[in-house]
């Protein structure tokens, strides 16, 4: 085809390829400057600006058919290469951004991962990870498992708290209420405490706390 070799073939000899391999070097190189100094909320925040104003030089100077092949470079330099570490970084990754719901930060977390989808799983499973671990911190207060009340009112605040991380960071991802359901269900059965204490939380609000209260209130 004549005309395609006069049209794209020199365009992809004497300029994208050259332009293209420059970008991934300079993206993987800028991306572990960032990394070495910056908290993982910084990073983020660094690499969103850095995809919007890729996209707008896109728009402005390259043909149509470069602007995936240079959006994707930037994804895969900023995003994918360094998922892992940003989702398990000890000081400023997933469980601190968890513990403090700082809801901005995962909610930013989770809309620069969207961008590669192979790497939402990594986000879902430290989300997992930090609910079984606070679980497993219940189980082991001795003072909380003797009152089962206290056991039943600590699961469910920890079940609120991730409900309104997922609700207003992940979109309310149907994937990611599941990992939650499941990392409940990992320490909640691991012997017959959790059931016995809902049903002495269930016997208690029957006697106490929905008296007086009227059918569709309880």
């Amino acid at each position: 085809d004549q005309t395609k070799i006069d049209s794209e073939s020199p365009y992809e000899a004497m300029f994208e390829l050259d332009f293209l391999n420059e970008s991934r070097e300079f993206y993987s190189s800028e991306s572990t400057y960032f990394l070495q100094n910056a908290t993982v909320p910084d990073y983020l925040q660094k690499i969103e600006k850095r995809l919007e104003e890729e996209q707008a030089r896109c728009d402005a100077y390259l043909v149509v058919n470069t602007h995936p092949k240079v959006i994707g470079i930037a994804e895969h330099e900023l995003i994918t290469n360094h998922a892992s570490t940003l989702v398990s970084n000890e000081t400023s990754g997933c469980r601190s951004m968890f513990n403090l719901e700082s809801i901005s930060d995962l909610k930013r977390m989770y809309a620069l991962f969207s961008r590669v989808d192979s790497t939402l799983p990594l986000l879902r499973d430290a989300m997992g990870a930090t609910i079984k671990a606070i679980g497993d911190t219940i189980l082991q207060d001795r003072e909380v498992m003797k009152a089962p009340i206290s056991f039943v009112d600590a699961v469910m605040k920890v079940r609120a708290k991730f409900t309104h991380t997922i609700e207003m960071a992940f979109e309310n991802d149907k994937r990611s209420q599941k990992k939650m359901k499941e990392a409940f269900e990992d320490f909640m059965n691991i012997d017959g405490t959790s059931a016995r204490s809902l049903a002495d939380y269930s016997d208690d609000m029957l006697k106490n706390s929905l008296r007086g209260v009227n059918e569709q209130e309880a």
